[in-house]
């Protein structure tokens, strides 16, 4: 049987600092779990008056998204950070945006590469302004 979380309050703080730690942005968060950017800054958000309750299935995906316990999101930032810290190069979220990093430095590459291609310096026979 599941226990109810410990303290809601802790919940939008873990998520900010687990998200500063992957270096992810709320956006990127919210494509992941599959919510609206405006959905996850509710979720998020400093002031309660303004913050929303996430939904089980979002919350199930905040935690695997950062390889972390549904128990460890509503912990003291310090334990749900130990855990983050422990699992830290296991969260999918993690990969997901190493691969974006990936396919963005490729991207780039050969958008060197093809550049390289158009023009040609005055040592491989184009001309010079001299």
């Amino acid at each position: 049987m599941c226990q109810m979380p410990r303290d809601e309050a802790n919940l939008p703080m873990n998520v900010r600092r687990l998200a500063g730690m992957h270096l992810t942005t709320m956006e990127t968060l919210a494509e992941y779990v599959g919510v609206s950017r405006q959905a996850m800054q509710a979720i998020v958000a400093y002031h309660t008056n303004s913050r929303s309750r996430p939904r089980t299935e979002t919350t199930l995906k905040l935690a695997e998204a950062f390889s972390v316990s549904l128990d460890a999101l509503y912990e003291e930032p310090v334990v749900c950070l130990r855990e983050a810290v422990e699992n830290f190069d296991r969260a999918p979220l993690r990969l997901s945006a190493r691969q974006r990093i990936e396919r963005m430095l490729q991207s780039k590459l050969e958008e060197a590469a093809g550049e390289g291609t158009t023009t040609s310096s005055p040592a491989e026979g184009g001309e010079s302004r001299n």
